[in-house]
């Protein structure tokens, strides 16, 4: 039952038919908001934030820095 509202709510919001809107439902594991941004052509974007703390910062810059350099002189 709440499948078929979801379906229904998809094609008012959409020119998907219900075969299509099923097939969407499914591939975004039932959610609307997903299947209408999809339509719409909004991407998702991921955040990728780093836990590091200033430190692992540091020490990744200096790292970074002394392979450039190794790779020059070899």
């Amino acid at each position: 039952m709440e499948n078929e509202n979801n379906i229904n709510i998809i094609q008012k919001q959409t020119n998907y038919d219900y075969n299509t809107s099923k097939e969407k439902l499914e591939k975004f594991d039932n959610n609307v908001e997903k299947v209408i941004n999809d339509y719409l052509g909004i991407g998702v974007e991921k955040k990728h934030k780093s836990n590091n703390s200033t430190n692992q910062k540091i020490y990744s810059q200096i790292r970074n820095l002394m392979d450039e350099s190794s790779k020059t002189n070899s």
